[in-house]
């Protein structure tokens, strides 16, 4: 069990399986990539960039060391144990590769009134190569997954491609849900959103086109696997992609290659179909 915590306002005291580590307090934070972690009903900011991960708590920064060998290759936050405060969930891997060795779960708490991060979870998954890790709700069952994606072969699919892996965290491992061989076609990115407000999140993934070229492709739960609920028309490339929530509902804002030209497209459900009879991602005019 590693612990990190505070011990003054001036230094950080790292405690690493009984050694001791003193580490200055983190102050500048303009390099970095920032997100936010809920904890105690209250809001903190997470900073982090691939060598550093930061937790400021109150004015006092927490450092969440990373071994000087390893990158942060990707990071997600979510109640993924039900407790009602979020945990921090990372891969790391070694400099300069894409892909991860470790998936490590940190969690909080308070403990006569000071502030600890607790490492409760890590394990060596580079067999797998794991390139990124989500949280999400796509069952609507009151207990979050944990989506990390792979790049793999599999039995049936000899080739070496992105897999889509879903797990949930239970009696502090990280126990399977569902880990498909693929969906469609394969894919180079992933998002989770509730689009249809049902409370459970759909998958959102950039998929390859058949005749090349790439589409947005909406999958939503079933039982054990996903359906194709909605696709977007083929871009040649798809460069960006964001979730924009507004009070009319969810929509993609994308920046595609169309006809030769970079544009940033809108793209909203609609009760239009796709010559797949697939319902259509509908550019907003």
């Amino acid at each position: 069990m590693i612990i990190y915590k505070k011990h003054s306002l001036l230094f950080l005291i790292i405690t690493i399986l009984g050694v001791l580590t003193l580490i200055t307090p983190f102050k500048e934070q303009t390099d970095y990539n920032l997100s936010v972690l809920y904890f105690d009903g209250k809001k903190y900011d997470l900073y982090y960039s691939p060598t550093k991960l930061y937790v400021d708590y109150n004015g006092t920064t927490y450092n969440l060391l990373i071994d000087k060998k390893n990158e942060l290759i990707d990071l997600t936050i979510g109640d993924i144990n039900s407790d009602g405060n979020e945990e921090i969930l990372i891969l790391v891997g070694s400099k300069g590769s894409l892909y991860g060795n470790e998936v490590i779960i940190y969690d909080f708490f308070i403990d006569s009134n000071d502030f600890k991060i607790q490492e409760i979870y890590r394990n060596d998954i580079s067999t797998v190569k794991p390139w990124k890790i989500k949280t999400c709700e796509i069952d609507n069952d009151d207990q979050m997954e944990i989506f990390i994606a792979v790049n793999k072969s599999t039995y049936y699919y000899p080739s070496i491609e992105n897999r889509p892996f879903f797990f949930n965290f239970k009696n502090g491992i990280l126990v399977k849900k569902w880990t498909g061989s693929k969906v469609r076609a394969p894919f180079t990115d992933v998002y989770f959103a509730d689009i249809n407000n049902n409370g459970s999140d759909e998958f959102i993934v950039i998929e390859e086109a058949d005749n090349g070229g790439f589409v947005i492709a909406v999958y939503y739960w079933f039982g054990f696997g996903f359906i194709l609920q909605a696709e977007s028309l083929v871009y040649d490339t798809i460069k960006d992609f964001s979730i924009i929530h507004s009070d009319k509902g969810i929509y993609f804002e994308i920046e595609a290659m169309k006809n030769g030209k970079l544009i940033t497209i809108i793209l909203e459900p609609s009760t239009d179909k796709t010559k797949n009879g697939i319902y259509l991602l509908k550019e907003r005019s």
